[in-house]
């Protein structure tokens, strides 16, 4: 189509649509952000009490018993690695050759609860706590530690066979420290 209008005029006409098509795509753009922004409203408040409950769920966990007792257990294995660290840093492989030697003796009867070990002088003393099922395995364990020979005494009071079934024991056992 032929445009007659003057040159000046077609330039203030186009310049006219310009300003009307940007005003539009801004409105428009302006329309669009407040919509998404009232769309996300919902999504927000959901989100807020998705984080409220996590928490509450948070904390009812560190609360609970479970989690206690966790950090129960985790105190006692930091403590046990601080006396391993002990028993480490003074590199006694014959202590630890000494328990092998025990434990190694054992039958499937025989359950070792708990171990203690003092030093006096050039003697090692352990103690081996446990629990045997019946006296004749509680009787072998204390034979075959005698027959290793590494041992300068071996010692199983005679109140230890006072059950037959069940039977608590407590064998001390002497050992020389290697220098």
């Amino acid at each position: 189509m032929f445009s007659l209008l003057p040159f000046p005029q077609k330039k203030e006409v186009r310049r006219e649509y310009f300003r009307r098509l940007f005003t539009v795509m801004f409105l428009v753009f302006f329309l669009v952000i407040l919509v998404s922004l009232l769309l996300l409203v919902p999504s927000y408040f959901l989100a807020r009490l998705v984080e409220e409950d996590k928490t509450r769920e948070s904390e009812a966990v560190r609360n609970s018993e479970i989690f206690r007792r966790a950090a129960i257990i985790e105190n006692e294995l930091s403590a046990l690695g601080k006396k391993l660290e002990i028993l480490g840093g003074r590199r006694d492989s014959s202590l630890v050759e000494d328990i092998t030697a025990v434990l190694k003796e054992r039958s499937a009867g025989i359950r070792v609860t708990d171990i203690s070990v003092r030093t006096a002088g050039e003697e090692r003393e352990m103690v081996f706590v446990g629990v045997a099922a019946n006296r004749d395995d509680l009787l072998g364990f204390e034979r075959d530690v005698r027959a290793t020979k590494r041992f300068s005494s071996v010692r199983l009071p005679v109140s230890n066979f006072a059950k037959d079934r069940n039977v608590d024991f407590q064998l001390t056992v002497r050992a020389p420290i290697d220098q």
